[in-house]
């Protein structure tokens, strides 16, 4: 017999303070982005993302980060302060852009603390992160985030990213911090 005991976990959702600053560059940086699907194997899951650098080998260079981390490290500190989460490390950073139909299906990152996802493009009828309970699957909720928003939750959450039935880009930079 297993006791399950649950409490409520923090989902962090901050106004990244950069956003208007960097956005275009940002963009600009992500769509010169090089990215590799070669090195995919038979075992990984379909994608259904327009872009993304994922699988791209981790020392090919990212511009991106140039426009991003300058801003985005001292957004971290801040925020993980509140939760009183000080030593904290990226593990990883990559982009995705979704089109129209593109969708991410329910998935969660191991071997990590918190996950991150920074809305670069999100339309007001585009499609927000979706998370699922870890102990009870049937109920889900979203965070009601907006374009320009960084939401952080521990990486056992369950999350997808619904079909964009929007004409609008999405586009979010995700981050694992262990």
């Amino acid at each position: 017999m297993i006791d399950i005991l649950t409490f409520n976990c923090p989902i962090l959702v901050s106004k990244f303070e950069a956003h208007e600053k960097i956005k275009l560059d940002l963009i600009d940086s992500i769509d010169k982005t090089f990215t590799d699907f070669s090195n995919l194997n038979g075992d990984e899951p379909p994608i259904n993302i327009s872009k993304t650098d994922w699988y791209t080998k981790s020392d090919q260079k990212r511009e991106y980060f140039d426009v991003l981390l300058p801003h985005l490290t001292p957004h971290l500190n801040t925020v993980f302060d509140i939760i009183d989460y000080k030593e904290w490390n990226y593990d990883n950073i990559w982009f995705q852009k979704y089109r129209k139909n593109n969708e991410h299906s329910w998935h969660r990152h191991h071997k990590t603390m918190f996950n991150c996802i920074y809305y670069v493009e999100l339309s007001d009828d585009g499609p927000q992160t979706m998370f699922r309970d870890p102990i009870y699957k049937d109920k889900t909720f979203n965070v009601n985030a907006k374009e320009g928003d960084i939401v952080i939750f521990p990486s056992m959450l369950q999350h997808c990213s619904p079909k964009n039935q929007s004409d609008f880009l999405k586009t979010i930079v995700a981050v694992n911090i262990e």
